[in-house]
């Protein structure tokens, strides 16, 4: 009786798979993971943002980036509560508390908030503006600036126009016959100073 030769090569194929079977699953029991996907609050995905998970118990950290997509990954963790961060440049940080569980992939999305705008306001005590204590306006002329201003019949009035706020009189009938108006007073409200430049 002749014996014909058994192939052993499917053997072999089944226990190389079995093999690489046990490892799988063996690294899947043992630990577990976190991945999510990081917005902002239109809902935007918000690529390269910093995300790290510290381990509560052991005190151990792990970081990643979130990638053009907006999510992050992190595998083989250990099984048990972790601290979630996240932060961006122009948004505020975000932690979360999670949990990790036993040969699974925990999925957590997380929204960033815009970062609120600081504004500094600095108060300082400088003089005010405002002179309240009396009504008094004055504007000085120097000999130049009267020699500069065009002037016929050398009227001292004339010049007197020229001064801020004042206004000219267009109505003959209206404040008593004034040629014009300073700050809403008439001109012969006001007080004209004759001085000589010693210079």
């Amino acid at each position: 009786m002749r014996l014909r030769p058994i192939s052993v090569l499917p053997l072999v194929v089944l226990l190389v798979a079995a093999s690489a079977s046990n490892k799988l699953n063996a690294q899947t029991t043992n630990s577990g993971g976190l991945t999510g996907v990081v917005t902002d609050p239109s809902s935007a995905v918000v690529p390269d943002a910093r995300v790290e998970v510290k381990d509560r118990a052991k005190g151990t950290t792990q970081a990643t980036k979130t990638d053009r997509a907006g999510t992050y990954q992190f595998f083989f963790l250990a099984p048990g509560r972790y601290e979630l961060t996240m932060a961006h440049d122009g948004f505020r940080e975000e932690s979360r508390a999670v949990n990790v569980l036993l040969g699974s992939v925990g999925t957590v999305n997380v929204t960033l908030e815009i970062a609120k705008a600081t504004i500094s306001l600095t108060v300082t005590s400088e003089a005010p503006l405002i002179q309240a204590e009396n009504g008094d306006v004055a504007t000085t002329m120097n000999q130049k600036q009267i020699s500069e201003v065009p002037n016929p019949g050398n009227d001292l009035t004339y010049i007197a126009q020229t001064a801020p706020g004042v206004i000219m009189n267009t109505d003959a009938q209206f404040g008593g016959g004034s040629q014009f108006f300073i700050l809403g007073m008439p001109s012969f409200s006001y007080l004209y100073t004759y001085g000589r430049d010693e210079h």
